[in-house]
């Protein structure tokens, strides 16, 4: 992926990237992670997934994405 479009991502509040980009407004649910991977399943059905190493630093955003979203409310 183009180093430009994944800084972008990586910027914005509520996207984040795993094997696809993943709407953080549309997680349905967070699977826990193990010594591979971690899931993460959409309102749509998709699935994607992560490394161990990713599983913190998305929940974070996650949590900051969802606490943004709630205050626009």
């Amino acid at each position: 992926m183009n180093e430009a479009i994944l800084k972008r991502v990586n910027d914005c509040k509520r996207t984040f990237m795993l094997s696809e980009l993943v709407d953080l407004q549309r997680v349905q649910c967070v699977g826990a992670v193990n010594d591979y991977n971690f899931r993460v399943t959409l309102v749509s059905g998709v699935e994607a997934f992560g490394s161990p190493d990713q599983y913190k630093p998305f929940l974070e955003k996650y949590k900051i994405g969802r606490a943004s979203c709630r205050e626009r409310v």
